[in-house]
This record gives structure tokens, C-alpha cells and sequence, in this order.
């Protein structure tokens, strides 16, 4: 029989660059949340576990100065003698006094704290002696769409903060509203039964709010992350059929369906879900059994810019995703029957502004096979 190829002997650097970058895209593609995030590259510095993310200022008219008064030009320029205006001339520490015309940028900077994932896929010896690369490819994959899942959990945790929402509003991070009207579900023994499904008004409420906080658009509209049932109700909805633009015409994210009054929706297989429950609540987050009869509730996300953050995945930092093969024996494995393909990377997620992002919660009409 042949030697087995192994790693240390017959795969070069290339390939082993080859399958990190084959790792990163597969994480990518398959992560729907976190390409809406502001991304923010990984440390470079060994031992930082530190991320740092910067929120802009809000937009105010409160030092816009009046060039064309008199007495207003004169304080400008300092000495009334008609000098062209010059903004150093009253600056100060402060930005400058109420309509002096000056405005220091304003620059937030927003940490969080990365966490370390990883995970293992093992190799058998028969496939390493008859199928190596494919083997190590379709690890690859695994690891790849694996680590995705895991990153967009994160990121699902934080815009919700795995909270289950008693009332219109709440103070989780972001607001809060709910198909039809804003009800509470506060001592509702029905629990998400008590839920419509989500409309085209729903959706115009939402934008409507989001118009109002003034949320910065993303390549120009808004983007909603929705459950395949939620988009379901919305495709059937008059309003869709009538005016929206269905895709893949102009889809400019992997998974959009098509938009809706400034809104780009991307179908998302990994949304938030609360079970029907009992009296005083929806349910238990995330409680995937209650696709029944009872219905369940679906968080589906409206996001501006800016309304979150995340790590770069790609870059030169040590942090970022890298692959660990092991195919040499050793005391728990002392016949070398298997090859182990690991990942490692540092990730997190950080709201970075409530305002810029909505949460629509509803129920669905499709009731399963």
C-alpha cells in the first residue's frame, strides 16, 4: 500500500494557504448578519483581547455661524475689519462657542472584547490514504460553514441580547416593535399566537421609524434580515407584488430576495425565534419546537449603517482565521489513525447605536410539512 500523504511532507505552504483562504470564504459566504456590520480589523499586538470600533457624531446646526450678519462676520474675522473668515480664529478646545461656525469632530471609540472559537474535524486513516485533499477539503468546508454559524449566533446574541421582548419597547438595545400594532405581550397566556404576520405596513412602519432616527442608509436603502417564513408573508402580501423589485435583478447581497420601500431583504435560515410560551412572556429564546400549531415568534432585523460592529475577518493579523493540521502520531493517538483539521479566530459583535437598527417581531403563516 502507498504511503499516506501527509502535511509535513507533501503539502506545501501554498496548499496550506490555499485551504485558509477556501476556510475564509466559506465563513463569509455563509454569515448573513455580520456584512452589515462595521467592520474593524483584529490586534495585530500579541495578547490584546481588545477591539475597538468609532461612532461618528450626530448631524446639529448648533455652530453654524451666520456669515452674512454684520456683527457675526466681524466676530469671525476677529477684528471687524473685514478679513476673510478664519475658524482658528475661534477655535477652542470646546469645538468653538454656539454658532461660531466651528465644529470639532466628535469620534466615539466603542471596545469589546473578542473571544477565541475553534473546532476539530478528524480525518480517519482510510480516507487520509485514499483521499487526502478531498478530505481536507470538504474539512475545510465543515469548519468553514461551521465557524460562520458560530459568528453569526454572536452576532444574533448581541443585536438581541437573547432577550425575549414583554412590551412595544424594552431597553435590550434597539427598539422594539411587533406586527400589526404595537401590543404588549405582557400576561398573554397565548403568547405568540397573539402575533399577526408581518405585512408591508409592518415594513413601512419600520421604515418610517428608522427615517425618523435618521439611521444612515446602506449602499443607499435599508436592509432586513427575515426568517424564509417571515419573507414568505411578505412576497405574498399585495403591496410586494404590486411595487416591490423582485431580485436577482440589482441584488447586491448574497441571499437577498428582493426590496420593498428602500428596504433590500436577505433571507436568513438562522433567525431569532422565541416559543409560543405560557402567560407572561413569548417563550424560550430560540426555541426551535414550536414550529406548531401554537406558532412561534421571529425576530426579523432592520438594519441601517452603523448600527453595529464586527471584527475583519481577512487581514494580517495572528488573529484571524488560520488552519491547524495535525497528522503525526502521538500518545492518544499512537497509530496514527487519524488527521485532525482545525480552525482558531477571535471574534465578536458590539452594538454601536440603538437607533440605527429596528427589530420586528411576528409570527409566520407557513405551518411546516
Amino acid at each position: 500500500m502507498a504511503d499516506a500523504m501527509t502535511l509535513s511532507s507533501d503539502l506545501s505552504d501554498q496548499y496550506r494557504e490555499h485551504f485558509e483562504s477556501q476556510l475564509l470564504t466559506y465563513a463569509v459566504q455563509a454569515t448573513r448578519k455580520a456584512e452589515f456590520g462595521q467592520k474593524a480589523p483584529l490586534p495585530k499586538g500579541v495578547g490584546s483581547k481588545q477591539i475597538s470600533f468609532f461612532k461618528y457624531g450626530a448631524p446639529t446646526d448648533t455652530q453654524i455661524a451666520d456669515l452674512t450678519n454684520t456683527s457675526a462676520a466681524e466676530t469671525l474675522s476677529g477684528s471687524g475689519s473685514g478679513d476673510a473668515y478664519n475658524p482658528i480664529d475661534v477655535f477652542s478646545t470646546t469645538g468653538g462657542s454656539a454658532d461660531s461656525g466651528v465644529r470639532q469632530l466628535s469620534l466615539a471609540k466603542v471596545t469589546a472584547t473578542l473571544q477565541q472559537i475553534g473546532q476539530v474535524v478528524v480525518i480517519s486513516d482510510v480516507l487520509n490514504n485514499t483521499e487526502f485533499l478531498n478530505s481536507l477539503a470538504q474539512a475545510t468546508k465543515t469548519n468553514g460553514e461551521d465557524a460562520a454559524l458560530k459568528c453569526d449566533n454572536i452576532v444574533k446574541a448581541e443585536l438581541c441580547n437573547s432577550t425575549v421582548p414583554t412590551g412595544s419597547s424594552d431597553t435590550e438595545g434597539g427598539s422594539t416593535m411587533f406586527a400589526g400594532t404595537n401590543i404588549s405581550l405582557t400576561n398573554d397566556a397565548s403568547g405568540a399566537r397573539a402575533l399577526p404576520v408581518t405585512t408591508a405596513s409592518d415594513v413601512l412602519d419600520v421604515v418610517t421609524q428608522l427615517r425618523i432616527n435618521r439611521a444612515p442608509e446602506i449602499n443607499g436603502g435599508y436592509v432586513s434580515i427575515a426568517a424564509p417564513q417571515v419573507l414568505r408573508d411578505v412576497m405574498r402580501d399585495s403591496d410586494w407584488l404590486n411595487a416591490a423589485t423582485r431580485s436577482n435583478v440589482g441584488a447586491l447581497y448574497n441571499g437577498e430576495v428582493g426590496s420593498l420601500y428602500g428596504v433590500r431583504f436577505v433571507e436568513d435560515t438562522n433567525p431569532f425565534r422565541c416559543g409560543s410560551g405560557s402567560a407572561g412572556a413569548i417563550g424560550g429564546v430560540d426555541d426551535i419546537d414550536t414550529e406548531d400549531s401554537e406558532g412561534v415568534a421571529f425576530c426579523t432585523f432592520f438594519l441601517g449603517g452603523e448600527a453595529f460592529g464586527v471584527p475583519a475577518l481577512s487581514g494580517d493579523s495572528p488573529m484571524s482565521p488560520s488552519i491547524q493540521i495535525v497528522d503525526t502520531p502521538d500518545k492518544k493517538d499512537p497509530l496514527n489513525q487519524v488527521v485532525t483539521v482545525g480552525f482558531k479566530t477571535m471574534y465578536t459583535a458590539k452594538r454601536l447605536t440603538d437607533a440605527y437598527f429596528m427589530r420586528l417581531f411576528s409570527t409566520a403563516g407557513f405551518s411546516g410539512l
